[in-house]
């Protein structure tokens, strides 16, 4: 009938081009492609975990080198230098003898990283006297020492020690206080318990690493010191044990860094 009529015929050609525009502006655009078909993809900064193992001659790679470890002691001769001992040990009698230093270098960390956990890690492989438990302390040493190569417990009168002793940071350099200069604030402590068979014994060391990581302290390593047990020492592979690389004294490091990972658009 000619009383029904399109909705369109009371629209003006000006309105018609008006709709048709709105109907463009309103259709959904599909997102770009790349080649595969899938969406593009930006970079969104995120937080890496890793660990890192320091291990002399093992990890991260048998290249690194950066362990350095010697036990200084007033038990014998004041020249006598143990840098070259294939053990470490925390022997004492009636007072403290036996003193560990030990240092491990961090430049394999990458640079800005957030320390979560680090401990160091001795393989226990033995006991000595009384076979009792014996409380062992970590503090931060102040001054730089060397390791040495010596292995005489009595070297001769004339011997010169080439490494730290118990009066000696260095060659030619003295402690300010015989048996090494350290915080006396001690940073974390270990109960070695009496010998049952071999395993680790660990030191919680994450204060004091992440401060050495990011700058705040001087990296001179540690003292480790016994706090009871007479006539009691525990033997342990030092840096130097040729026989059982994968058993030498390691640093374990837990630490974030930040990253980079795709995330679609």
């Amino acid at each position: 009938s000619s009383w029904i009529k399109s909705p369109f015929s009371r629209i003006s050609f000006w309105g018609m081009i008006t709709l048709i525009l709105a109907t463009v502006a309103c259709t959904p655009v599909p997102p770009a492609s790349d080649s595969g078909g899938s969406p593009t993809q930006a970079q969104a900064s995120r937080q890496v975990t890793a660990t890192l193992i320091l291990q002399h001659g093992v990890s991260p790679d048998a290249a690194y080198a950066g362990t350095s470890d010697v036990v200084i002691t007033n038990l014998w001769e004041t020249n006598t230098q143990l840098g070259g001992w294939e053990g470490l040990d925390t022997y004492r009698d009636d007072q403290e003898r036996h003193r560990i230093l030990i240092r491990f270098d961090l430049s394999p960390l990458p640079p800005g990283v957030q320390i979560q956990s680090a401990s160091l890690s001795l393989y226990h492989i033995d006991s000595e006297f009384d076979d009792a438990p014996q409380t062992v302390s970590a503090s931060r040493l102040t001054v730089p020492w060397t390791e040495g190569s010596g292995t005489e417990t009595n070297p001769d009168p004339g011997y010169t020690p080439d490494g730290a002793t118990y009066t000696l940071a260095a060659p030619g350099t003295p402690w300010t206080n015989p048996g090494g200069d350290f915080d006396p604030t001690a940073i974390t402590v270990a109960v070695i318990p009496a010998f049952a068979s071999p395993g680790w014994i660990d030191w919680d060391l994450t204060g004091l690493v992440s401060q050495w990581a990011s700058g705040a302290l001087p990296n001179n390593g540690l003292i480790l010191r016994t706090r009871d047990g007479d006539y009691t020492g525990h033997r342990f592979y030092s840096r130097d044990d040729a026989a059982h690389p994968t058993l030498r004294p390691r640093l374990t490091i837990v630490y974030t860094l930040d990253g980079a990972s795709p995330t679609p658009t």
